[in-house]
């Protein structure tokens, strides 16, 4: 038994194929665009290695703020950082006492977060 053909002389079969593998071809096209263009290739990878390493070996052995690390808060009472952070992360913000410019702007910014 063979296939029957739905294709006869009248039908656009081949117009139909045409499109078909087009839009094929424009899928893998997309496909491969969308990939070159949002997964990093190796050499930027290893780029954002080179720029970072710096910056990893700076601080070769930093130091632990865990213990008691005195702290005036706002009310201008004495607290550690581990009691101001209550095992969650804060903002430590060094200020300057007298920066009539710069300051007022800074704690803007940060209390719009």
């Amino acid at each position: 038994m063979s296939k029957p053909n739905n294709c006869t002389e009248g039908s656009n079969c081949a117009q139909v194929k045409k499109i078909r593998n087009t839009i094929i071809w424009l899928g893998f096209g997309i496909v491969a665009l969308v990939y070159y263009l949002f997964v990093p290739g190796a050499n930027q990878l290893q780029d954002l290695k080179e720029q970072v390493q710096p910056t990893v070996s700076l601080y070769s052995s930093p130091k632990s703020l865990q213990g008691k690390y005195p702290l005036i808060d706002d009310n201008r009472n004495t607290t550690s950082l581990s009691e101001a952070a209550n095992s969650k992360w804060s903002i430590l913000y060094f200020g300057y006492t007298s920066c009539p410019d710069v300051c007022p702007i800074d704690l803007a910014i940060l209390n719009q977060t």
